[in-house]
């Protein structure tokens, strides 16, 4: 529904593939660490100065939810989602797994 551009000025950008009007923008606290995640309507990035990663809703550009990736830690790379649909993010000496689903024993 639109191409997603991040910018040097530390904003994102949803711009319409129909008309290239901006459906919105919102400004980050630095620039995009990596590439952001797509997984239906949330976008899920980190920004290169930040120890949290970021849930944003991709049809208002609004905050869903701040994921504490630690005390001075700082994203590495592109969070990748597992097969279970737990996001996973590389941090120095570790990796942080996060889901918003509970967690269920069998």
């Amino acid at each position: 529904e639109g191409m997603l551009v991040g910018s040097y000025d530390n904003f994102l950008y949803l711009i319409s593939n129909y008309s290239g009007d901006v459906k919105w923008k919102r400004r980050m606290g630095s620039r995009l660490a990596d590439d952001p995640f797509v997984s239906k309507s949330q976008l899920f990035l980190t920004v290169s100065v930040e120890d949290t990663a970021l849930s944003i809703d991709l049809a208002t550009g609004k905050i869903i939810e701040q994921i504490e990736l630690g005390e001075n830690k700082y994203a590495m790379s592109s969070p990748v989602l597992t097969d279970g649909s737990m996001l996973v993010f590389s941090i120095p000496d570790a990796i942080v797994a996060y889901s918003n689903s509970p967690c269920v024993s069998k």
